[in-house]
This record gives structure tokens, sequence and C-alpha cells, in this order.
């Protein structure tokens, strides 16, 4: 309309100011209403107000110093922004964005403490400082209290020098209490504080960050809240980590299709799963599985957050991580995980199918623990039949009733099948700790069999002990034990004799026949219907411990403990899997079976790789993590085995060489074990002899001599397992010797006496075994870089002989030898070798096996099984004396020396629990509170209100007094007879009837006694006749008319307390008869 003559901005300002009357003509025109005019006077009264406030604001602003290093500086300094303006652009000379602001605001909060939250604008620099009074300006305004801010910088700074800056602002302190907000965390601040959280946790930061505080001080604005400094943490990760998404599912078909486009595999949403290996991962497994492969598979949780389902945020139930892990000398690496939330069979196979897929074979052995989820998926995986049927399958093979073996070894993990045993309900408690120390040990020797027969003995052993409810000897003469006892001596010997140890290998071992199952030889049925054979093997076990268990013994056993048989058949049904008797018939080399490297990746994992992250975590976060260690963990996996295989390349290539030599150049000496270089020219004799830990296999065989000095080859190898050479290189000397010269030199290996036996003229059986094809060495390794023959040579009549002895040659070496000579070097802690020799012996710890409590052998175990198993807090009631005080109508007593009380408690206690007379008598007599006392003990045991109705017994019977801080004490010292007379007196021992024989008196008095005192006529064995003589009526003298005679009986009561403070001599309790009847009633 207007052509472009005004633009928007210009018809703003005009009507704004309304110039030419355009706004009044406007409002005119529209009908909007004028606003109101203040008059004169107004205006002039508002104008003053506004100049004496600016004037007392101006009066209470304070001028600060800043200084700013020149390190924070330089990362502020001034450059030139475009910036766009309508249709056109200007360059203007800024400080640096996003990075300015917090440099002043940190610099000036620090130095003087104001609690303002600042919230910076407009900083202006000046290019030419001639035509500026300051080289910049910015303002501010304090969110919170809205005072402005305005600063300066005079001049710019030199190189090296600070920047100093001058702030015009109301000085806010002691105002905290108004100031509640935080600076906003952004820019290259925002960068910074997310690295320094990349590793630790923001509760930490904000402590590490408080050394501007002072105690009593509020927090200031720039130590930030932990919400911020979380969100500031996860975008951080998130970045480095590539997730773009929010979305669980899609962020993980994302990274599938980029970041980590080949190590994620398959994908589910509902239920959710994921399976996930990388291509050195796979590489790993094949070069692993070349030789004898053991493979670990076990699961783990609180690793990855539940995922929210749906509109109503359903969650998804609880996300496992599966691991399987291969293991060898160096380490454990794993080859294949998975995350589900799903766990049964089929989703756990088909994991393992998958992983197969990608081009592998199955291993030779598997572990994991009693999940029958992952025996079964790991079953049908690798062995193509489920779990039963390949128990089945094992069962029938060591029986020779069948060939067809499964492909894969599937073993159970000591540990957890352990474990399993001791939380068994029969072996808890207290008073089940002796009989947990012998059949745990005794589940042991079962785990550890090797032979089938050896299995069905000791499982048999162990029912029979079970079963009987006696042990001990059969005749009088202790001659002929019972069963039982037999079977127990028998599993104690086994458990001190047997040294089984982890890792125990013993090749030529192998399976007896299983002669005594005849009915598994009649069986017509087929092993598709044979799955009650292993059953009725177990039953069968059982009936003929149950034959055992009744022959009677001397003594009850206590060791009778039949419920568990029904625990320990239920384990036996799978004892293939968790017992070492299919070892050889898989050529394994492992009697144990531990997954214990699963679970110290899952510790290392949790513990180490995941230790600054909060778990759980979303799925997308924790695949890409732990995908980005194992490929970090494959680099250092892969370097270790290559360097391994490269070792035992070498060891083959030196094997080889050695067996040229030997027909032509090589002699063994018996005594040192040493190798021998003839290199022979005419009347030239010049030998160099190196003991090496190959010497027997460099030995010829076929040797008159040769004797059981040979390794066991194992897989076409057969170097020794327990040492480890390199030979780099061995050069043949350059100049030969003069006539009639003999050069000799010798090196002696560390292990060279050891390999030889030196006081005899034979070797003896000095047998290795090569495992895998490989013979390190767990405890040295040996390098042996170069071994030249000397350049120059000794003259005619000559002998010169070098001799180097190794770290160990002295402990090793037979110091009889008639060989010996003085040219032995001093060795402390296997250093002082000879600076002439040229081997670099590299010494590696033997690992320590770590110490179990049943899996070894325990000589001890028949101190251990006698050991007392009392406890204090065993017992009906604690002395006062071990008691706290107990606090009753405002007062706290304090009772001590309450033995002789709870020891009349505990004999009228265990009476009421013992007879159903005494009992019944109890009940009747409710008026003793010490009778009811004792009846509420054995009714409802020990309580707090137990104890304060002791207390009330004994306040009436015993003095108090009052302590120091204010507890009053109750010394309730005296002897048993002094608690009986007191408190059982209406319920006596026996009642005495005095009835006189005069008929002017006839008086009939009746006296109760709380005890009895006998005349012992033999001690306490004839304590039957005692009592008959106490109770005999006999003529007394009438204590009322004091001339007549009186007839006095004798009644017994219920209970008896029998004085017998008199008596001195120590009395056993088998002293006393086990039976006594008193008046034909009790």
């Amino acid at each position: 309309m207007l052509q472009s003559k005004m633009s928007p901005n210009t018809i703003y300002i005009a009507l704004y100011q309304n110039r030419n009357g355009l706004q009044d003509r406007l409002r005119e025109k529209c009908g909007f209403q004028k606003p109101l005019i203040k008059n004169d006077m107004d205006e002039l009264k508002e104008f003053v107000d506004s100049v004496t406030s600016n004037t007392d604001e101006e009066t209470e602003k304070t001028l600060f110093n800043v200084q700013i290093p020149f390190s924070e500086y330089s990362d502020i300094l001034p450059c030139a922004t475009r910036y766009k303006r309508n249709q056109s652009t200007r360059l203007y000379t800024v400080l640096k964005p996003y990075a300015w602001t917090d440099v002043i605001n940190d610099a000036f909060i620090s130095q003087h403490k104001l609690p303002c939250n600042f919230i910076y604008k407009r900083a202006r620099v000046s290019d030419d400082t001639s035509n500026s009074k300051h080289f910049f300006t910015f303002q501010a305004r304090c969110k919170d209290c809205e005072e402005d801010l305005f600063g300066w910088c005079d001049k710019k700074p030199k190189d090296f020098e600070p920047m100093e800056l001058s702030i015009l602002v109301i000085d806010t302190r002691g105002r905290e209490h108004i100031h509640t907000t935080k600076r906003p965390l952004m820019g290259t601040k925002r960068l910074k504080i997310s690295k320094e959280l990349e590793n630790n946790i923001p509760s930490n930061w904000k402590r590490q960050n408080t050394q501007n505080m002072e105690f009593g001080n509020m927090s200031l604005p720039t130590l930030y809240r932990n919400n911020i400094l979380s969100k500031v943490k996860q975008e951080f990760v998130d970045k480095q980590l590539g997730i773009n998404k929010s979305d669980v599912i899609e962020s993980l078909v994302d990274i599938k299709h980029n970041s980590q486009a080949g190590s994620i595999h398959s994908i589910g949403c509902d239920p959710l799963f994921v399976h996930y290996w990388t291509n050195h991962q796979l590489l790993i497994y094949k070069d692993m599985n070349k030789s004898y492969c053991r493979l670990t598979i076990d699961a783990t949780g609180s690793l990855v957050k539940k995922i929210h389902r749906t509109s109503v945020n359903l969650l998804s139930a609880d996300i496992f991580l599966y691991e399987a892990v291969i293991n060898e000398g160096f380490g454990q690496f794993p080859v294949a995980q998975m995350i589900s939330e799903k766990h049964d069979i089929i989703t756990i196979a088909y994991w393992l199918d998958m992983w197969l897929k990608s081009g592998l074979s199955t291993p030779n052995e598997t572990i994991t623990d009693y999940s029958k989820a992952l025996l079964g998926a790991i079953s049908r995986s690798f062995c193509m039949s489920n779990l039963r049927e390949y128990v089945i399958k094992c069962f029938m093979v060591i029986n020779n009733q069948s060939n067809d073996l499964p492909p894969c070894f599937i073993r159970i993990d000591v540990a957890h099948i352990i474990k399993l045993f001791c939380s068994l309900k029969s072996l808890k408690g207290t008073r089940n700790k002796r009989l947990k120390e012998f059949y745990v040990r005794g589940f042991r020797l079962l785990i550890t069999s090797t032979n089938f027969d050896d299995f069905k003995t000791i499982l048999k052993a162990m029912m029979t002990v079970m079963l009987s409810m006696t042990d001990g000897w059969q005749d009088g003469n202790n001659t002929l034990p019972n069963p039982s006892e037999k079977c127990r001596l028998y599993l104690l010997s086994l458990m001190k004799d047997i040294p089984i140890s982890v890792g125990n290998v013993d090749e030529n071992q192998s399976f007896s026949e299983d002669k005594d199952l005849d009915y598994l030889y009649d069986c017509e049925e087929s092993i598709t219907n044979n799955k009650d054979v292993l059953i009725n093997f177990i039953n069968n076990i059982e009936r003929e411990s149950q034959i055992d268990a009744e022959v009677l013994g001397d003594r009850d056993s206590a060791y009778y403990v039949p419920e568990l048989i029904k625990d320990l058949k239920r384990y036996c049904y799978d004892f293939p899997l968790w017992t070492a008797i299919m070892k050889d018939k898989f050529d394994s080399p492992f009697i144990i079976a531990s997954s214990a490297s699963v679970e110290s990746d899952f510790n290392e994992l949790k513990n180490q790789i995941l230790r600054f992250v909060v778990r759980p975590m979303t799925a997308d976060r924790f695949i890409i993590r732990h995908l980005h260690s194992i490929e970090q963990n494959a680099k250092l996996f892969r370097s270790k085995q290559l360097r391994r295989n490269h070792l035992s390349y070498t060891m083959d290539e030196c094997n080889n060489d050695y067996n040229e030599l030997d027909n032509n150049s090589l002699e063994i000496n018996k005594s040192t074990v040493e190798i021998t270089y003839n290199i022979l020219t005419d009347n030239e004799d010049s030998t160099k002899i190196c003991s090496s830990p190959l010497a027997n296999e460099l030995s010829d065989t076929k040797s008159n001599n040769s004797t059981d000095n040979e390794c066991d080859i194992w897989r076409g190898k057969g170097t020794n397992p327990t040492e480890s050479f390199s030979i780099e290189n061995i050069v043949k000397p350059k100049n030969r010797p003069t006539d009639n010269e003999d050069s000799t030199k010798i090196c002696s290996s560390p292990l060279a006496n050891e390999l030889s036996d030196t006081n005899s003229d034979n070797s003896t059986d000095n047998e290795c075994e090569k495992w895998r094809g490989k013979g390190t060495n767990l405890t040295e390794s040996f390098s042996i870089e170069n071994i030249d023959k000397p350049k120059n040579r000794p003259t005619d009549n000559e002998d010169s002989t070098k001799i180097c002895s190794s770290p160990l040659a002295n402990e090793l070496s037979d110091t009889n030898s008639d060989n010996s000579t003085d040219n032995e070097c001093e060795k402390w802690r296997g250093k002082g070798t000879n600076p002439t020799a040229s081997f670099s012996i590299k010494n590696i710890d033997k690992p320590k096996n770590r110490p179990t409590k049943y899996m070894d052998a325990s000589p001890e175990i028949e101190r251990i099984m006698n050991r007392s198993t009392r406890s204090k807090y065993d017992m009906l009631l604690i002395n006062g004396s071990m008691k706290t005080p107990i606090k009753m109508n405002k007062k706290r007593y304090l009772i001590s020396n309450t033995c002789a009380f709870d020891s009349v408690t505990t004999l009228i206690t265990m009476a009421i629990t013992d007879s159903k007379y005494y009992k019944e008598f109890i009940d009747k007599n409710t008026t003793n509170v010490f009778m009811t006392f004792c009846n509420d003990l054995a009714k409802n045991g020990t309580s707090a209100i137990i104890y304060k109705k002791r207390l009330e017994i004994l306040k009436n019977i015993f003095k108090e007094e009052v302590g120091i801080t204010g507890v009053t004490l109750i010394d309730a010292q005296c002897n048993v007879m002094h608690i009986v007379t007191r408190l059982l007196m209406d319920i006596p021992s026996a009642t005495q009837i005095n009835i006189c024989q005069d008929n002017m008196c006839a008086t009939t008095s009746e006296n109760k006694s709380a005890t009895i005192i006998l005349r012992r006529s033999n001690g306490y064995e004839n304590l039957q006749l005692d009592l008959e003589v106490y109770t005999k009526g006999h003529i007394l003298k009438c204590a009322n008319c004091e001339s007549g005679l009186a007839q006095c009986t004798r009644v017994l009561h219920e209970h008896l307390f029998i004085e017998t403070d008199s008596y001195e001599e120590l009395v056993f309790l088998t002293d006393f008869p086990s039976q006594i009847t008193v008046e034909d009633k009790w």
C-alpha cells in the first residue's frame, strides 16, 4: 500500500510516538478511548521520586575489583561474529559466546561470595581502545532480587597478565535467604562439567566443589542441583555412545544398522531379547576350539532396566544378561551374549542355535549352574536332545550299555551344587552343624568320584548312615561293627586321606565295569523307554542301604537323618551332570567343574567396567557399553593368545631341530641330563652341553638304558606341561678347536636335576604329560635367546669349561653327586646367576588355589565332628549377670547371680515338658507363682515377659540396693535349697504326719518339707531302698503332751528335692538309678 516507502519499524515508531497525531486519529477512528493525561504536578512528583530513588540506588552500589588469570581469559578472547539485521549482516567483535559469562561470573562469585544469580547480556568490545573509555563492558541482572550489575575492563590485558575487571553492584551478602535459583549450565562449562561427571556421580561432584563455601553459608548459585548434573552427564554419555533416539527399541534398531553393524544379530521387542557378539569373539572361539574347549554359561541381573510398554506404562519382566565365557590360563573372555526378559529353554536354546549358526562347532565341555532352563537349552543346542535323554545316554555309556556318547560334556558347577546341598532344610541350624560337616564332605566325595564303582559304594555308605538309627557294635565284645559303623568309618577315612585338588588330571585312570547291576543287563527296553533306568538304579541302592541300616548296633546313631534321603536321591537322578564319572569318556582333563570364569567376568563387568555407571540402565546404553568393553578386551586377549600360539609353534620347531640332531650329535648324561653337541674333526673334540627341560624327549627312547622317562603324548603332542621354553637361536661355533683340545660349555637348566635321578643308574618315573598341545609351565617360563659357542678356542691340552647354574640349580641338583664341582653360584631368592650365561629366565608365580571348606581333604575331620556345639544363647534362661537392666514400674533393675534360680527353673520346666503326669499336676496347682512361671516358660519359651516375671519373683526373696547410677541392684546369690524352700513350701517334696497314741492327747500334726534328707546306705546306687526306709513308719515322742508316743509316717509327693550339700564326693549322673518307684504310683 505504501509501495515500500516506509518500513514497518518506521510506521511502528511513528504510531508509538504519536507523530503528526497519527495515534490520536487512529484511536478516534477505531473508537478507542484516549489514555488519561496526568497533570503537570503529578508528572513532576514522579520525576522527583525516580531521581531520588536512582540516587539512593547509586549510593548503595559497591565497586568490586576482580582479577581473571590469563589462562582463563584466553578461553574467552574476543572474536568477530557476524550478526544478521533485516536483510543485511554486520560484523561485531564480542567475547567468545557461551563461555565468557561463566568465566566472569565464576571469578566474581568465588572472590566475593555474592549469593546473586546473575544473568548476563550485552558484552560490548571496542576494537579501537583509543576512542573508547573501556576495553569492553557488560551488564547483568539477578534473577532473584533483580539487582542490576554493570562491569567493565579498562584496558586490554597483555600476554600472560591477568585481566582486571571492575563491577558495580549492590552488595547482597547477608540476604542469602531470598536467593534460591541456580545459574544456567550451558556452553563450554556444561561440556567441562559433563567430562568431569563421566566417571563420577553428581553427589560426589557437589561435595568436591564445596571448597569456595564456608561452614554456615548457603550454597552458591554455581553449585548445581543433582538433577541438572545427571541430565548433563546423560547427554554427554549418550553423545559418546551415539544414541540419538529416546525409545529403547528404536535406538537398538538404529545402532544395529549403524555403529554396531555386524555385532548385534537379533532383536525382539515383545518379549525383549537381543543377541550380540562380535567377529573378533568368533575368531577367538574358533582358535580355542581347535583343542579341548571348555565353555561356561550363566546369567545375571541388575544391569538392564525394565522397559515400559503401551499407554498405561506396563513394565516388562526382569531382564537378564546371559554370557558364554571361555577360559585359558591367562584369563577369561566372553564369546556370546544375550539380554532377555524371557528365561525359558526355548529362548536360551534359540540364542545358542543362532550363535552356532555363525559357523561355529559345539564346545567339548559346557559348565553351568543347576538351572534346568540353562541345562535344557545347552542339551538341546549342543547335544540335540533334551536333558533327561542326555542323562540317560551318559548313564548307559558308563554301564557299557551303549556307545552313543553325546557330542558335548555338560556339567554343573561344583560351587552351585555344594551350595544347594548345604541349603537343605535337614542340614540347617546350629544343632545340625556337625551333621552338615559330615554329609557335605561325603557329598564332595560323590562329586569328585571318577569311577562308577566308587560312586556307588560311597552313595550306598551315605544312605546307610542316614537311614540307620543305631551304630556301634553288634556283639558284646566290640569286635563286630554293624554296617552303619563300617560305612561311617569308611567315609571318614576317605575324607581324611583322599587329596582331591582342582585341576588334578590322571589320564591313565579308567572306569571299571559295574558288575552288580544285573537288572540293567536284563533290561529289554530301548533307550527311548529307559528314562526310569537311572531312577531304578538309585532306588536299588536305597533298598540295599535300608537292609543294612536295619542291623542294630549298641548305641544310638547321631547321624540318623532319614529326611535327607529324599533330597540326596533327587540330586543323584542327575549325577552324570555333577560328578566326574564321565570325565574319561569325554577325554576331559578337568576333574572339577567350575564356572568361576563366567562369575569372574560378571564381577569384572559390574565392579570395574561399569563402576562409575548407574545401574540398572536402559538396554541400548548397556549393549553399547558392553560391546565397547568386549572389543577392548578382545585386543588384549588376542595378543596373549597369539603369543601363546607362537610359543607353542617355537617349541615344536625346536623339538624338530633337536630330533634331527639326535642321531649324530646328542648325548644324554644320566646324572646331569646334559645336551651335548659333538662337532668332531681330526683329533678334535669340542663339546657344548646344555641341560634343558626337553632332555627326556631328546634322548633315544630305543636305547637299552631307556626306562620310564617318556612323555605321555596327548593328541599328538607331548611336551612337559610344567615348563615353557622359547629357544630363539642356537648357533654352531665359527672356529674349530685344535688337536687334543676339549672345550666344554655347560649350562644347567632350572629343572635339570629334577628331570634326572642322580642317585640311581637308571632314570625313574619322571613322566610328563602335555595338555591342549602345549607345555607351558604354571610356575616358570624360560626364554633361551642365544646359545653360541665361543669364538676363541683354548690351546692344546687345555680344558676350558664354562658352567652356569640357573636360579634353582642348587636346590634341584644332588649336592652329593660325584660330578659336582666348585664353580656353583650362590643363589638368593632366585638371583645370582652367572653373568656370562646366555639364559634369560622369567619366573611366573604359581597361582594359588583358593581355600575351600569342603573340597579339600580334612585329616582333622574327627576333631571337627567332636567339637562342642554348645552356645550360651541356646538355653532356657540367660543369667541375670549377662543381661541388661530391666525396666519395670519406671525403675530399672539389674539382677545378678541367678544361677540357683535358673537351675531349679530348668529342672521343673524340663519335667513339665517330659512328663505328662507332672504337667497335669502343675496345671492343677495354679496358686503357686513359681510353678506358674515354670509352666509359662515350658509352654511359651523365653521372652522379655519371662525375664520380668523372674524379676517379680526374686524381688520378694532378696534385698534391693540402689546403685550410683540409679539402677536397683538385686543380688540373687544363694544355693539351690534356698530357692526350693522359699518358693515351694506349699508344694513340698514330702509331708510328715504325727498321730499321738495317748487317748487323752490324740493330737494329729503335719509337717511339710520342701526338701528331704536321706541316710544313704551305699551312695546313690541304693536310692530306691533309702527312700523306702525314709517313708517307713516309726515312733516319736509326742511334741504336744510330751508324755505320750506319736506314730510318725512320711508321704512323698509328685517331685523330690533331695539335699546333697553334706556330701562332698564327686558323683556322676550314671551313678544314679535310671528308674525309681514311689508308693507303686510313680
